[in-house]
């Protein structure tokens, strides 16, 4: 039944996120006038990532690119990255807020077309869908996120959704890269604590997640995925390959990295880690990366 609520759940979703965004911006304008208040903000924040997240995991993200949704696409998810993945305050809405934003990123930059359902576009569940088993068990699903645009009027292939994907890649590289090396490395972050290192876990992932959506067998020369490739296998970290030809290891060993001040060789060093090691070693080295970047 789930591409048939998707128009519905596409009319509901900007009033829904006006309604909260309002609360939080006068939230933060006034402060939080008790400790009632302070739990309610959190809960608000905590409620709404999971219901972002439960969207994706439901295989509704297209309502997102719905013709009424795609052009607040960016607005939507700037606050998700520049509050909410920012504030170290709340571990737990700080790891839900990069994890919307990793699922968001398998969907549209990853997997565009739809080809598989995003529950199981983990990490660990990738390497489970390129078994040829998995792969044909997969292709022989019906695929509720094709099914879910269909509902909603998208044409995942069609330029305009194309344009939408290529804005939020940019969004992507403009405010969440940064972001991702920002929000750990922030006074009154420790890296010790259990609590913040499941979001360094959870940035790691998201940062090999979008190494994934700049290979050249997953990026086409504009950005999204080839229109012809049918039911795909996804590629699982280690990713690999030649990283010369990856958009983001690309900007990140020439682009980011230095612009935040990291040497050439350390910016390079860190790329091929993200490339060649698996989600819990590239965890364990950007815990390390993060520790060397903090010493004066």
């Amino acid at each position: 039944f789930k591409p048939y609520v998707a128009p519905t759940a596409s009319e509901l979703l900007l009033p829904v996120i006006s309604k909260v965004y309002g609360f939080l911006d006068q939230v933060a304008q006034t402060g939080a006038t008790g400790t009632d208040e302070a739990v309610l903000l959190q809960d608000l924040r905590k409620a709404y990532l999971t219901w972002i997240a439960a969207i994706f995991n439901s295989d509704l993200d297209n309502i997102f690119l719905a013709p009424q949704n795609a052009q607040h696409l960016v607005t939507i998810f700037q606050p998700i990255a520049t509050q909410l993945a920012a504030d170290h305050s709340n571990p737990q809405s700080q790891r839900l807020a990069f994890g919307v934003i990793t699922k968001a990123i398998q969907a549209w930059l990853v997997d565009p077309l739809g080809h598989h359902t995003l529950a199981m576009l983990t990490p660990a569940a990738l390497a489970a869908i390129n078994n040829s088993a998995s792969a044909s068990s997969e292709s022989s699903r019906p695929r509720l996120r094709q099914a879910a645009a269909q509902a909603l009027g998208v044409s995942l292939g069609s330029d305009s959704a194309r344009e939408t994907r290529e804005q939020f890649r940019q969004f992507v590289v403009s405010s969440v890269l940064p972001a991702c090396f920002a929000a750990p490395t922030q006074a009154g972050f420790d890296l010790a604590d259990a609590q913040s290192s499941l979001v360094v876990a959870e940035i790691a992932g998201l940062l090999q997640m979008m190494l994934l959506s700049g290979a050249p067998d997953v990026a086409g020369s504009n950005g999204s995925a080839a229109t012809t490739m049918s039911a795909p296998q996804m590629l699982s970290p280690p990713i690999g390959g030649d990283l010369n030809q990856n958009q983001c290891a690309s900007y990140l060993s020439t682009g980011l990295l230095p612009e935040l001040g990291c040497p050439a060789n350390m910016a390079t060093e860190f790329v091929q880690a993200l490339g060649s090691l698996d989600q819990k070693q590239f965890k364990k080295y950007f815990v390390a990366f993060l520790n060397n970047s903090a010493r004066p």
